[in-house]
């Protein structure tokens, strides 16, 4: 009877806090406000320069990373999220299903993630930035003391939008989506006649399509199924979606079609362009959209990408920052962390607590990156690392969707019925541990294999361990 009570209470503090935020905070977001943030969390053109550095076989690992890993997570977020269209989304799936220190722990994996994947993606808008004063100051990318002030900036610029509130946060996402689709459908068109003018760079023949499966191959596969990540983002807001029951699925068809068709568009289109061996890891986008241009006759248009791809990725950081900011807000009120966590701002009704504090580590963790580093090892150091810690939640979600479906059988429609709520669970577990497994594997680009496997595999022990301790010292 009394954990009963206990729970009840729990409810009450949780709704009368998401109360306070004002009718206004909570009905922000529409279907294509929705729409815009599943693309601008989810598609980032730096994996277009990623998977260009692959070859051709990334065409192929994009497909099978949709078909494997894509499907299964819409169909888990789209069963979950319709089935408890809760605030806090996965820590509040994971808590419902196996408790309150899986509930903990998989929130702040997620929360905890964060902190090491602002860094590399402001990483790489700090690259692009370095065009905007022309080809002079190109060399400016390399430099760690301007990347580092550049994505310093950007967090900020990102944080202040939030903690005013979601409806001045959602146009920071919004700009950031449309300006991540014109540097995309500008790369698609380019290539395209770039390769009626001139043919390919590199060849797509079968042989050249099929993977190697070699570990050069399987370290990519982590990085492209992180790049299909992020459309249970939008759920862990749904105090602020307008009938969320309604629209979450929708925005989740219609978001997912455009991610997948932009990822293989985009790829295919800097593999025409560019050598595989020739593509920046950093800033190989910007340099396909440039090359492209100059071939075509129009002139350099790299000033006006390295001003759209900064505000792409302020997009993207500040769609991961709203969301993530939940967590950690909603396990204040569960009294698993600080209450402090669980305060909203007295005039802007945001939870500003844990903004700010996402903003200092993430912030913190900038600057212990990159001593002993160059700039494209610590964007790869960053960008790993994230996978490992972040991909745990995910093991959590697909866990969730298979207890769920079983316990609540056909409660929830969901294209394909329990059968494919089972099949997509199982397929989207075992390749989410894969992808964990295969980041620890350097890649042939770091000059210190030693020292960056103990950054990597000692800032995930650390990240797992801090939470643990939080957890064991919880406020009863």
């Amino acid at each position: 009877m009394n954990l009963e009570l206990e729970t009840w209470n729990l409810e009450l503090a949780l709704n009368e806090a998401l109360q306070s935020e004002s009718p206004q905070l909570k009905r922000a977001m529409g279907l294509w406000d929705l729409v815009l943030f599943n693309l601008t969390a989810v598609v980032s053109i730096r994996w277009f320069a990623t998977a260009g550095r692959t070859g051709p076989s990334s065409l192929t690992l994009w497909v099978l990373a949709a078909l494997l890993f894509f499907i299964p997570q819409g169909i888990a977020v789209f069963y979950l999220s319709t089935l408890y269209p809760e605030e806090g989304g996965i820590y509040r799936w994971t808590r419902r299903a196996f408790g309150d220190f899986h509930g903990f722990f998989c929130g702040w994996c997620y929360w905890v993630s964060n902190l090491v994947f602002f860094p590399a993606l402001l990483m790489f808008a700090a690259g692009a930035a370095a065009y905007i004063g022309g080809p002079s100051y190109v060399w400016l990318g390399g430099r760690g003391w301007f990347s580092f002030s550049v994505a310093l900036v950007l967090l900020w610029v990102a944080i202040t939008a939030n903690v005013l509130g979601l409806n001045v946060g959602k146009w920071v996402q919004n700009i950031g989506g449309l300006a991540t689709w014109v540097p995309a459908m500008l790369l698609v068109v380019f290539g395209a006649v770039s390769y009626w003018k001139s043919g390919s760079a590199n060849a797509f023949s079968a042989r050249a399509m099929t993977p190697s499966w070699d570990l050069g191959t399987l370290s990519f596969w982590s990085t492209i199924a992180f790049a299909f990540a992020g459309l249970e983002l939008g759920p862990i807001m749904s105090g602020e979606i307008r009938d969320p029951r309604r629209h979450i699925p929708r925005a989740l068809v219609i978001s997912g079609a455009l991610i997948a068709m932009v990822y293989l568009a985009g790829t295919w289109a800097v593999l025409v362009v560019l050598p595989a061996s020739k593509v920046d890891v950093v800033t190989g986008t910007l340099q396909t959209i440039d090359a492209v241009a100059r071939r075509a006759g129009f002139g350099s248009v790299a000033q006006l990408m390295g001003l759209l791809l900064p505000l792409s990725t302020l997009g993207g950081t500040g769609a991961w920052l709203a969301g993530s900011a939940r967590i950690p807000f909603v396990a204040g009120i569960d009294r698993f962390l600080p209450p402090a966590f669980a305060r909203v701002h007295p005039r802007w009704h945001t939870p500003y607590v844990a903004i700010l504090t996402q903003g200092v580590l993430a912030s913190l963790f900038l600057v212990l990156s990159f001593p002993g580093s160059t700039v494209a090892e610590t964007y790869l150091l960053l960008s790993e690392l994230s996978i490992i810690v972040y991909f745990i939640p995910y093991l959590y979600l697909f866990l969730c969707a298979m207890r769920f479906n079983r316990r609540e059988g056909g409660a929830v429609a969901v294209p394909g019925g329990r059968l494919s709520i089972w099949l997509g669970s199982i397929t989207g577990f075992a390749v989410t541990l894969l992808a964990i497994v295969v980041s620890l594997i350097p890649s042939s680009a770091v000059t210190n294999p030693w020292l960056y496997e103990a950054k990597l595999v000692g800032g995930s022990v650390f990240f797992l361990a801090v939470g643990l301790v939080l957890y064991s010292r919880r406020r009863l």
